[in-house]
């Protein structure tokens, strides 16, 4: 889970919210759940702002994710290094490209010249 402070979209003082949960389906793909507080003011308006966050937050918490045992395996590894969940200021480099394609074997371009003239132009 995370929260973004949108301050293009709004006053630097009162920024444009958006609070997103994150769930893995597969080792490259996540499902996103996303709740945008856009027109409260989160930082002025607590009459507005508190019962909309907690209910987002009750909304969050009621949520459960069954996984299968080699996915459990995989989160356990992770949890290792990291036992809080806790989203650090560094990390390690991410590979690139994310997910590597495949060579494409067939050729880009295909000669048309037919086999029968010559290659070579006739001199003058």
């Amino acid at each position: 889970m995370c929260d973004i402070h949108d301050i293009a979209g709004g006053p630097k003082n009162n920024p444009l919210l958006q609070r997103l949960v994150f769930f893995p389906v597969t080792k490259q793909h996540f499902s996103r759940i996303l709740f945008d507080f856009g027109g409260v003011e989160i930082y002025r308006d607590e009459i507005r702002s508190k019962p909309l966050l907690s209910l987002a937050d009750s909304i969050i918490n009621s949520m459960r994710l069954d996984v299968g045992p080699s996915t459990q395996a995989e989160w356990d590894k992770v949890k290792e290094a990291c036992p809080d969940m806790s989203i650090t200021e560094t990390f390690g480099e991410l590979p690139w490209p994310l997910i590597k394609e495949k060579a494409n074997k067939k050729r880009k371009e295909t000669d048309i010249t037919p086999n029968d003239i010559p290659h070579v132009l006739p001199s003058k």
